[in-house]
């Protein structure tokens, strides 16, 4: 069921300004942290498709186009990518025993390849456009700027 908000708008003709009241904290555009969990808990933790995730939720009476569940599984996630890169890094903190393999995938069509580093806490997938070791080093560095010293002998 959607909820319909109403914001109260005045003009003081004195300060030849308008005020508006403010939407309830957590609401973000047309749908609330409510929806906006259920729909990435559904695609990320059920593995429902998008499809499925529109019909589910018109079926509970919330009106919604598949436009929008879309946008909120890929728009404004920078926090969830913040959260995986601190939970990485913790993790190759938590052991000094990593593996890692990689696994062919096709991505819009295009090859990639999935880097896995695991330990006994976690694993990690990182999807990445060339096998080779530059890329495993940017995995392993988290995003840091890859740097190089170079030692020269002096004879």
């Amino acid at each position: 069921m959607n909820t319909n908000y109403r914001l109260e708008i005045f003009y003081s003709p004195s300060g030849h300004r308008i005020y508006s009241g403010e939407l309830p904290y957590g609401i973000k555009g047309k749908f609330g942290p409510g929806i906006k969990s259920r729909i990435i808990a559904l695609k990320h933790v059920a593995n429902v498709s998008e499809p499925k995730i529109h019909e589910f939720l018109e079926n509970i009476g919330v009106q919604i186009s598949r436009a929008t569940i879309s946008r909120i599984l890929t728009k404004d996630i920078d926090i969830f990518h913040q959260e995986k890169a601190e939970l990485f890094q913790e993790g190759l903190k938590a052991t000094s025993y990593r593996q890692i393999d990689d696994t062919g995938v096709r991505v819009n069509g295009v090859n990639q390849y999935t880097q896995i580093l695991c330990n006994p806490y976690y694993a990690a997938y990182f999807t990445v456009l060339n096998k080779n070791r530059e890329n495993v080093l940017d995995v392993l560095l988290c995003g840091k700027k890859r740097t190089a010293l170079l030692m020269k002998h002096l004879i």
